[in-house]
């Protein structure tokens, strides 16, 4: 949402992204370099991309995320 499409086959009709096994074969997350993303929001959105499900974090997990936590500078 925050790049205005998809992670994983963006061109692709949903059809062809099942037909083609497109989010089981996903492995990397490649970021458009607009709009600019701070490296920890990146990070944080690849956690939460994690293909194996057992390895990407939960809600409260996610809501303690350093790049979430709000600090003064």
């Amino acid at each position: 949402m925050l790049f205005g499409r998809r992670p994983f086959g963006h061109d692709q009709s949903q059809e062809r992204i099942l037909r083609e096994d497109t989010i089981i074969k996903a492995r990397k997350v490649d970021f458009p370099s607009r709009p600019s993303v701070s490296n920890e929001a990146k990070e944080m959105i690849r956690r939460c991309l994690t293909y194996n499900q057992a390895d990407r974090p939960d809600v409260l997990t996610i809501t303690q995320d350093p790049y979430l936590s709000y600090s003064k500078r």
